[in-house]
């Protein structure tokens, strides 16, 4: 009786901390995705290709620097969701005219894993959130 205790104990902590590990590689995997995702928009930047930036970027003029943050992984199976936070610096065109500074957007992004256990974007990124600061006129 013992014994049945002791392996079904010993059982359960390896099925624990298989699904840890499982979970740790894919949100690394998830995050990578993500980043990929911020290099090929990079890339779109860098060669004009306004068919491959997200939807809300029509007001940037000219773009001097991007960067972007991984937020929060959220895995559940074969399915995650990740917040991006994104700064966008360069000139805008506002409602005052062209303007100097700061964007900051959040974007939520959907990733799925394919049958290879890859990781990949599985719908548009969704804003959740934008703010501005001016520096003055461009």
């Amino acid at each position: 009786m013992k014994h049945s205790i002791a392996l079904v104990a010993m059982t359960a902590l390896v099925m624990v901390g298989c699904a840890s590990y499982q979970g740790i590689y894919d949100r690394d995997a998830v995050r990578n995705a993500a980043l990929q995702t911020v290099g090929l928009e990079q890339v779109a930047w860098t060669s004009h290709n306004a068919s491959k930036l997200p939807p809300g970027m029509e007001s940037v003029v000219s773009l001097n620097r991007m960067s972007a943050h991984i937020g929060s992984i959220d895995v559940k199976g074969d399915s995650a969701t990740v917040l991006a936070t994104y700064w966008y610096d360069g000139t805008f065109s506002t409602a005052q005219g062209e303007r100097a500074g700061t964007m900051k957007v959040q974007r939520r992004l959907q990733f799925i894993r394919g049958s290879g256990g890859q990781w990949s974007q599985s719908a548009p990124p969704v804003e959740i959130a934008r703010n501005a600061s001016w520096k003055g006129t461009a």
